[in-house]
């Protein structure tokens, strides 16, 4: 398909929500797949469930696997308040990756001093 003169590849799952636009929308109107959106709900069941697994692998691909790690692990401990606030403090990035700094900064910011 082309768009504003360039090339560009979609799903299967895009070119039946295409189409499905084609058939009930106006050219004018703007495509809404926020799930409670009256157009996505016309959608079947089975593009709509297509649909949200492609953008969730798009968004678990957002997200490189140390950083996942970090916060899963971390979040995950059973700790007391004081515990907490130990593990907060002790709080240092595992690689030197900006994003994984910055990940270990933003919850170093966010909690709460307990």
């Amino acid at each position: 398909m082309e768009i504003f003169g360039n090339e560009i590849e979609y799903s299967d799952t895009m070119k039946k929500i295409c189409l499905e636009y084609k058939k009930h929308c106006h050219e004018n109107v703007i495509v809404d797949l926020r799930p409670r959106a009256p157009f996505f709900k016309q959608l079947s069941h089975q593009v709509t469930q297509d649909y949200n697994q492609e953008i969730e692998q798009r968004l678990d691909n957002l997200i490189p696997d140390d950083v996942h790690d970090l916060l899963v692990n971390f979040f995950s401990q059973d700790l007391s308040d004081a515990e907490w606030q130990n593990k907060i403090d002790d709080l240092r990035p595992e690689n030197d990756s900006k994003l994984m700094v910055a990940t270990t900064r933003i919850i170093r910011r966010t909690l709460p001093q307990l």
